[in-house]
C-alpha cells in the first residue's frame, strides 16, 4: 500500500487577468454581434473605465498585453472587436454637431460609413455595459471613430481625457498610395527603440498575433477596403476642436519613426487650439502593441487620477 498525501489542485483566481481576459461578454450591437471584455482589477483606483479602442487590422488581442499593464496599475479596462460582418449604421444627425459647423459656414460632415459603424458600436458597448463615462485610449484609425463617438455623444466623455496614439487624420492631405506604402514600411522595430532588449515575450507575442491583421482582411475585404480609404482621406482637426468645446480633454502621442503618419507632417499640421497636449514618444506606429510595458504605462499616466473629479 502505498501511502501519501495529496493537495487538490487550486482553482484559478476568477478576479485574475488571464481569467477575466478569457471570459469575454458578446453583444448584439446595431444588428452585429460584438466580443468584448471587461477587465476589473482588485486594485481598481478609478471608477471611470478606459476604452481601448484599435485600429484597422487590430484586434483585442493585439492589445491583450496592454490591457494588462493597465490592469496592473490598478485601471478598469474595456475593449472590443470591431464586428466584420453584418449590421446596420444608425442614423448620425445631430443638432449641435449641425449648428457648431453651420457658425463656420461649413456642411455637416460628411463621416465615412465604416467610421460611423465602428463610432456606433463603441456607444453601443458603452450603453449595454451602463457606462456613464469613459477615458479612451485610440490606435491609428480608432482615433476616426473615437472623434465620431465623441462628437454624437460627448456627454460619455465630458470631463474625461481621450488619447490617441500615432493618430490618422492629423497629418493633412494623403493619399492611399502613400498610406500603404507608410504601412508596408512599418515594422515592430525601429532605430530609436533599438536600446530596448529583445525578450522572449516580445518574440512570442509577434509569433501569437501574426495572423490577425490577415485574418481582418479576409473576414471582409471589401469593408477593409472602404475602411482604408476612409483613413487616407481622414482630417479629424475640426472634430478635436468641437470635442474639446464640449469639456474632453484631447492628448495626441506621436511616434517619431512612425511611417504610417509621420512625425514631420503631424508637427506641421497639430494646433493647440485642437489638442490639449502633444507628445512625441520614440518609434514607431506599433510600439503601443509590441512594448506596452513602456509605451501604454507611460500613456497611463497622462489619464485622470481618482482625485481628479469629473466635471
Amino acid at each position: 500500500m502505498i501511502e501519501g498525501s495529496f493537495q487538490k489542485a487550486p482553482s484559478p483566481d476568477k478576479n485574475s487577468f488571464e481569467s477575466q481576459y478569457s471570459h469575454k461578454e458578446s453583444f448584439v450591437i446595431n444588428g452585429a454581434q460584438v466580443n468584448t471584455v471587461d477587465i476589473k482589477p482588485e486594485n481598481q483606483k478609478e471608477e471611470v473605465p478606459v476604452l481601448i479602442a484599435p485600429g484597422w487590422g487590430a484586434t483585442m488581442e493585439s492589445f491583450k498585453p496592454g490591457l494588462k499593464v493597465l490592469s496592473e496599475k490598478g485601471r478598469r479596462v474595456v475593449s472590443l472587436d470591431q464586428p466584420r460582418k453584418g449590421g446596420t449604421i444608425p442614423q448620425s444627425q445631430n443638432e449641435e454637431i449641425e449648428k457648431w459647423y453651420k457658425e463656420k459656414g461649413q456642411k455637416y460632415p460628411d463621416f465615412p460609413s465604416e467610421e460611423l459603424r465602428k463610432a456606433q458600436t463603441i456607444l453601443g458597448l458603452l450603453e449595454q455595459k451602463n457606462l456613464e463615462k469613459a477615458d479612451v485610449i485610440a490606435h491609428s484609425e480608432g482615433a476616426i471613430n473615437v472623434c465620431i463617438a465623441a462628437m454624437l455623444e460627448p456627454e460619455k466623455f465630458k470631463g474625461r481625457t481621450i488619447i490617441l496614439y500615432s493618430p490618422a487624420g492629423v497629418i493633412g492631405k494623403d493619399n492611399i498610395f502613400r498610406l500603404q506604402k507608410g504601412a508596408a514600411a512599418t515594422t515592430s522595430r525601429t532605430e530609436t527603440v533599438s536600446d530596448i532588449p529583445v525578450t522572449e515575450k516580445e518574440t512570442e507575442y509577434l509569433e501569437s498575433t501574426k495572423h490577425i491583421t490577415p485574418d481582418y482582411l479576409k473576414a471582409n475585404p471589401l469593408r477593409a477596403l472602404k475602411e482604408t480609404w476612409a483613413i487616407s482621406r481622414a482630417n479629424i482637426e475640426e472634430m478635436l476642436r468641437y470635442i474639446r468645446s464640449k469639456g474632453i480633454k484631447v492628448i495626441l502621442v506621436g511616434a517619431v519613426d512612425d511611417t504610417m503618419f509621420p512625425m514631420d507632417k503631424m508637427q506641421q499640421n497639430v494646433k493647440s487650439d485642437f489638442v490639449d497636449g502633444f507628445v512625441s514618444v520614440k518609434g514607431g506606429h506599433m510600439q503601443i502593441q509590441v512594448h506596452p510595458e513602456i509605451f501604454m504605462s507611460a500613456i497611463e499616466t497622462m489619464l485622470p487620477k481618482a482625485e481628479q473629479k469629473s466635471k
